[in-house]
C-alpha cells in the first residue's frame, strides 16, 4: 500500500478557511485529519499522497502482477532523470512506488485509464512499443454484419451560411458486439443528406468522413463531420449517419438535426482570428499564452491571498511561476500529481512550493466552494472532456464574479487524422478538435462570455466571464424520422453501386 505523506500547507489553509467541499456529500465540513482530510459531516477520508490529497478515490495498491513491478522498477531510474530528481535510492524508491500504482488505479473514466497509464510518453521514454497504425489495424477488421451505434450529443449549429462546405462534430458510441472501421472492406464511413421540407434529398456535393480509429464495442469518438450546405435559403433536415460503404446507410445510427440554411450569427468582435498564422510549436504556445495570462490576471492577483485555480496541469502546471499568490493544481492523473509534487518539493523554491498545491480530483465535480478562486486556468486541456461544457459550468461556480475563466492552446479547425492526436486517440486518450463557432457555443452553454481572445494558427486562446447560459443542449439527439427512411439514393450511391457491381463482374 502506497506510504502517506505530510499535507501540504496550502491544502490545509484551505480546509481552514472552508473552501474545501466533501466529493462525497457536498459539504465544506472538510478537516485536516493526520495526514490527510476527512469529512465531519460524513465520515469520508482522504489520504494524501507524496502532498497530493486524492479527493477522487482511485483504487489504490500494490502492482497487480509482476510485470507491472518489472515495468514500474525499469522506468523508476529514466523517469526520476528526466525529472531532475535526486539520484538517490529513497528517491528511486518513492518514484518506482508511484508508477508501480498506476496498474492497480481505477480513475470511471475510460479516457483517463489512459492517460494515467501513460507515464512514459510524458517524459519521453521509448518503451519500445509503438501502436499500429489505424489503417493497419482497420485492415485486419472483416465487415461488421451490422453497425449499431448510439450518437451521444452533437454541436452542429442551428443557423448555416449557404453553399458552405463546414465540419460539425458528432460524437458517436459504439453500442453494437462488433467491432468497425474506416479502413476495413467495404469501409465503414459517415455521410450526410438534406431534405427539404416535403422530404425530398437536396442535391449537394457529398464527402464521406473516416473514423480515425478502429472502433470497438463500447469505444466513443468525437468525429468532425463533413458536409456541404445547401445554396438556397430556406430550412432543412441534416441527417448525419454511418454508412456501410457499397451496402446501404445506417440511419437508425444517426442524428437528424433542423437547420436553417442563410445568414448565420457572427463571432464575438473580441475574438482575433488569424488561422493563417504560422503555427507556434507546443513549447511557444504554452509560453506566449502564458504571457497573456499573466497580463490578463494582473488586475486580479494583486495580493498574496488572492488564489488561482489549473484544471488539468498534472505534473507540471503553468501557473506555478507567477506572482506571489496561491495556486491549486487539480487532474485526475495521480501519479504525474505525486511526480510533479516530487519536482517540485526537490527542485523549486520554498516560496514556490510552498504555495502551489496539487489535487487529485473530479474536474466536472471540483471539491471547492463557490467563488473560491479569482483565476481559473486550463491549457489544452477542455478538448479531453466528452461534455466540455460541464467542465465549464464548474469553472464559472468556482469563480469570483469579477474574475476571469482562461482557456489556453486548444486545438482548432485541425484534424484528427494527423499523427500526434491519431497516436493519443489509438492508445485510448480522448482527443476532439472543435471549431471556433463551436467553442464559443459551448461556452456560451456553460454560463461565458468571451472578454478576449486569439487564434494563432491551430491554438485557441480565450479569456472568459459570468454571463446567463445561453441554455443550449448539445445532448438533444433527434433520431432520424422514419420518413427520411427510404429517401432517393443520390447520384454518388448510385455510381458506387455500379463500381461495386463491375469488379464483382470482373473478378
Amino acid at each position: 500500500m502506497a506510504t502517506e505523506s505530510a499535507l501540504h500547507p496550502l491544502v490545509r489553509r484551505l480546509a481552514e478557511e472552508r473552501h474545501l467541499r466533501c466529493p462525497r456529500c457536498g459539504r465544506t465540513q472538510v478537516e485536516v485529519d493526520g495526514n490527510g482530510l476527512r469529512c465531519g459531516a460524513c465520515a469520508a477520508t482522504f489520504p494524501a499522497y507524496n502532498r497530493v490529497v486524492d479527493l477522487h478515490g482511485l483504487v489504490m495498491g500494490p502492482p497487480s502482477s509482476d510485470e507491472d513491478l518489472a515495468r514500474a522498477v525499469a522506468l523508476a531510474e529514466p523517469v526520476a532523470k528526466a525529472l531532475d530528481l535526486p539520484d538517490a535510492g529513497e528517491v528511486l524508491a518513492t518514484v518506482t512506488e508511484v508508477l508501480g500504482r498506476t496498474a492497480s488505479m481505477s480513475a470511471h473514466h475510460d479516457e483517463f485509464d489512459a492517460e494515467i497509464r501513460d507515464i512514459a510518453d510524458r517524459f519521453g521514454i521509448d518503451t519500445g512499443v509503438e501502436p499500429e497504425p489505424p489503417s493497419a489495424l482497420g485492415a485486419l477488421l472483416p465487415a461488421p454484419a451490422r453497425v449499431d451505434l448510439e450518437v451521444e450529443r452533437h454541436y452542429i449549429p442551428a443557423r448555416l451560411p449557404p453553399s458552405t462546405r463546414l465540419t460539425g462534430n458528432v460524437r458517436f458510441r459504439n453500442r453494437g458486439s462488433e467491432a468497425f472501421s474506416s479502413y476495413s472492406s467495404p469501409p465503414v464511413t459517415v455521410g450526410f443528406r438534406w431534405y427539404d421540407e416535403r422530404g425530398e434529398v437536396v442535391a449537394v456535393p457529398e464527402h464521406r468522413t473516416r473514423f480515425p480509429i478502429a472502433m470497438p464495442p463500447g469505444r466513443a469518438v468525437t468525429l468532425p463531420v463533413d458536409f456541404e450546405t445547401p445554396g438556397a435559403e430556406g430550412t432543412y433536415t441534416l441527417v448525419v449517419c454511418p454508412v456501410i460503404e457499397e451496402r446501404c446507410w445506417v440511419p437508425t445510427s444517426g442524428v437528424a438535426v433542423q437547420v436553417t440554411v442563410g445568414p448565420a450569427p457572427g463571432l464575438p468582435s473580441s475574438l482575433d482570428l488569424r488561422p493563417d498564422a504560422e503555427p507556434l510549436t507546443y513549447a511557444d504556445d504554452h509560453a506566449a499564452a502564458l504571457r497573456l495570462l499573466e497580463a490578463q490576471a494582473a488586475s486580479l492577483l494583486t495580493t498574496p491571498d488572492r488564489k488561482i485555480l489549473e484544471v488539468g496541469g498534472a505534473g507540471a502546471p503553468q501557473v506555478s511561476w507567477f506572482g506571489p499568490h496561491d495556486a491549486v493544481n487539480v487532474d485526475i492523473n495521480l501519479p504525474l500529481l505525486e511526480l510533479g509534487s516530487l519536482w517540485y518539493e526537490h527542485n523549486a523554491d520554498d516560496a514556490v512550493s510552498e504555495r502551489l498545491a496539487f489535487l487529485c480530483a473530479d474536474a466536472t465535480d471540483l471539491p471547492f466552494e463557490s467563488e473560491t478562486f479569482d483565476v481559473v486556468a486550463m491549457f489544452a486541456t477542455l478538448h479531453h472532456f466528452p461534455a466540455p461544457e460541464v467542465l465549464l459550468r464548474e469553472c464559472r461556480r468556482l469563480v469570483r464574479p469579477d474574475g476571469i475563466v482562461a482557456v489556453l492552446c486548444e486545438p482548432v479547425g485541425g484534424s484528427l487524422e494527423d499523427t500526434d492526436t491519431l497516436r493519443d486517440l489509438v492508445k485510448g486518450i480522448n482527443e476532439q478538435v472543435f471549431t471556433v463557432t463551436e467553442y464559443v457555443a459551448i461556452f456560451a452553454a456553460a454560463g461565458l462570455e468571451v472578454v478576449s481572445g486569439t487564434q494563432v494558427g491551430g491554438s485557441l486562446r480565450v479569456f472568459l466571464r459570468r454571463a446567463e447560459p445561453s441554455g443550449a443542449s448539445f445532448t438533444d439527439v433527434v433520431p432520424v424520422p422514419p420518413r427520411l427512411l427510404g429517401g432517393r439514393p443520390t447520384a454518388s450511391d448510385v455510381v458506387r453501386k455500379i463500381r461495386s457491381r463491375l469488379r464483382k463482374s470482373d473478378g
